[in-house]
């Protein structure tokens, strides 16, 4: 079986080729794709923020959707004919590291190609309710924005909240302190234009990074979804003493260095990580799902660019023309 995959041949190189796909490990599956989201990580990857990549050429894409088409040896997790949901974070069953389709090497889970091999922890049934579009916010989006304010900082009603960066993680994350029910929900980025689409989902205000200098004070949560620097030091300055907390989602470039006076820890203050909202699939996909579809989330998505022009999407996404590119793919 061939598959129409974008390739990741060389820093800021994409290519759109057909490549034979592999023969299925025990423990992998299958999926016609139907579409795929792309995220910041995979844009960074793009750019070459991450740093050396020693895995070129490769697949890419790490958030999406598709049907089942045929299970390895031991796949319980999904069976064929299955609609699911694809994501970077792991959920139970086999953990497959991945696949090579001739000369091309992809990961556990791989996006932006019509027919893709997964490993089946990769891979969760997909709500019937869910459009196979904005069950895409399930691989990424959804369970980094959303668990980074429900699991990571605790946020509880009547608290204050700021959150820098409206990407897809972003726009999640206000999503998740509307649901929350916080007092205040700060909305901070450069962009204006994702203002008005915050405030859609439930911001109370929103702010330019310049302007957040003079308003962002006394919160109760910051959460930086985003790896600007300049963030980052906004987003520490803004907490309250004796409880305030920062969560600290976004990839800033490799080789970045942040500096942080000791005594702001003294004061109580906390700084948190995270590694994908603290989500857990098994767990969270059923209320996550059901937030996704309350919220209309699927506004963030952009108008679907076809598989071929995925460069092109990338571009647009590098210059915040858009908020979270959607490729149609076999929809």
């Amino acid at each position: 079986m061939k598959t129409i995959a974008a390739v990741l041949y060389e820093i800021g190189k994409i290519e759109v080729c057909e490549l034979e796909v592999p023969p299925l490990l025990p423990g992998q599956a299958l999926i016609g794709v139907s579409n795929s989201a792309i995220c910041g990580t995979i844009l960074g990857q793009f750019l070459g923020h991450r740093g050396p990549d020693k895995w070129l050429p490769h697949l890419i894409g790490h958030e999406g959707t598709g049907i089942v088409l045929e299970v390895g040896p031991g796949v319980t997790r999904v069976r064929q004919s299955d609609r699911v949901s694809m994501s970077w974070i792991a959920a139970s069953g086999a953990d497959i590291a991945g696949s090579t389709y001739g000369n091309v090497n992809s990961g556990p889970v791989a996006t932006l190609a019509t027919h893709a091999v997964v490993s089946e922890n990769r891979l969760t049934k997909l709500p019937i309710y869910l459009s196979y579009e904005s069950g895409c916010l399930l691989g990424c989006a959804g369970p980094t924005g959303l668990g980074s304010v429900l699991h990571v900082a605790k946020l509880q009603a009547g608290e204050r909240i700021g959150i820098w960066g409206l990407g897809g993680v972003g726009q999640m994350a206000v999503i998740a302190s509307d649901y929350a029910r916080a007092a205040t929900i700060m909305a901070i980025d450069p962009n204006e234009d994702r203002h008005k689409e915050a405030k859609a989902f439930g911001a109370t205000e929103a702010w330019t990074s310049e302007a957040a200098y003079d308003v962002a004070r006394d919160l109760d949560v910051a959460i930086v979804a985003t790896g600007s620097l300049t963030a980052i030091d906004q987003a520490l300055a803004s907490v309250r003493p004796r409880g305030g907390r920062v969560v600290m989602v976004g990839n800033a470039k490799v080789g970045a260095k942040l500096h942080v006076d000791p005594t702001w820890f003294n004061s109580g203050r906390s700084v948190l990580g995270t590694w994908g909202g603290d989500s857990n699939p098994d767990r969270d996909t059923r209320i996550y799902s059901k937030i996704i579809a309350s919220s209309n989330a699927w506004r963030m998505l952009s108008a679907p660019y076809r598989l071929e022009d995925v460069s092109v999407a990338f571009a647009d996404f590098a210059a915040g023309r858009i908020c979270r590119p959607l490729i149609a793919i076999n929809s």
